[in-house]
C-alpha cells in the first residue's frame, strides 16, 4: 500500500526560522524544507506498531519484488543520532549529497545536491564507499581523483552517472519521492517504486534485519 503524507508517524514539525538556517547550511531543496516543517521524518516501525496505520495508507496495493527497501526518513533535531538529519548529513559527500533517509540493509537515500540532477532522489549503494573516509578516497577509488579540485556540481556529475554505479534514481524530485514513491508490502516493511534507475537484484530486506 502506499503511505500517504503528512502523516503521525515522523517527528514534530520543525519550526520556520529553523528549517531556514538548516537549509542554508545544508542546501536542500524547497520541497524538503516543506516536509520538515509538515512532516519531519518518517519511521516504518512506528507505522507497522499504530492502530491507526490503515488512515494513512492508500492504493494500489502492490508487490515489493524487484524494488528497494526503505525504514526511515530522517527528521531535524531527532533524540536518536541515528535518525537525524543533521548528524547523517555530516558525511563525504557534503554538499554534493544531502542523505535523506535509510533502508533496512544500511543503503542511503539522498537528495542531489548539485550538477544537472540537481533536486533528484536517488539511493547509494553504501558497501561502494564504506571504506572511505573523504570525498579525495571515494574519487580516487573510482578513478575520478582529477575532479579533486573541480566544482561540486563537476563532481556530482561524475558520482551520479548510471555507469558508476554508485546509486539509482527514484524520483525526479522530492515531492514527486514523497506522493507516489513509498509504500509498504503486508508486514508493514518499506519499500521504493516509480525507479527510474534501478539495481537489477535490488530486493526488500526482511523488517527484522539491521
Amino acid at each position: 500500500m502506499k503511505v500517504v503524507f503528512p502523516n503521525p508517524f515522523g517527528n514534530a514539525p520543525v519550526p520556520p526560522e529553523r528549517v531556514a538556517e538548516l537549509q542554508r547550511r545544508l542546501l536542500f531543496s524547497a520541497e524538503y524544507a516543506e516536509f520538515l516543517a509538515t512532516q519531519n521524518g518518517f519511521i516504518f516501525d512506528d507505522l507497522r506498531d499504530s492502530d491507526c496505520r490503515d488512515a494513512y495508507l492508500a492504493e494500489p496495493d502492490l508487490e515489493p519484488t524487484g524494488s528497494p527497501d526503505i525504514r526511515v526518513l530522517y527528521n531535524a533535531d531527532a533524540r536518536d543520532p541515528y535518525y537525524d538529519l543533521e548528524d547523517n548529513a555530516a558525511s563525504i559527500f557534503s554538499e554534493i549529497f544531502l542523505p535523506i533517509g535509510a533502508g533496512y540493509g544500511g543503503d542511503e537515500y539522498v537528495e542531489v545536491l548539485a550538477g544537472e540532477n540537481k533536486g533528484r532522489i536517488a539511493s547509494l549503494d553504501h558497501e561502494m564507499y564504506a571504506g572511505c573516509e573523504q570525498l579525495d578516497d571515494l574519487l580516487e577509488e573510482f578513478d575520478l581523483s582529477h575532479l579533486t579540485d573541480s566544482s561540486r556540481a563537476k563532481q556530482a556529475d561524475a558520482l551520479t552517472d548510471s555507469d558508476l554505479g554508485l546509486m539509482w534514481f527514484h524520483a525526479d524530485s522530492f515531492r514527486d519521492f514523497l506522493s507516489d514513491g513509498i509504500h509498504c508490502d503486508a508486514r508493514y516493511a518499506g519499500f521504493v517504486v516509480g525507479t527510474t534507475e534501478q539495481a537489477d537484484d535490488a530486493s526488500v530486506a526482511d523488517a527484522d534485519d539491521g
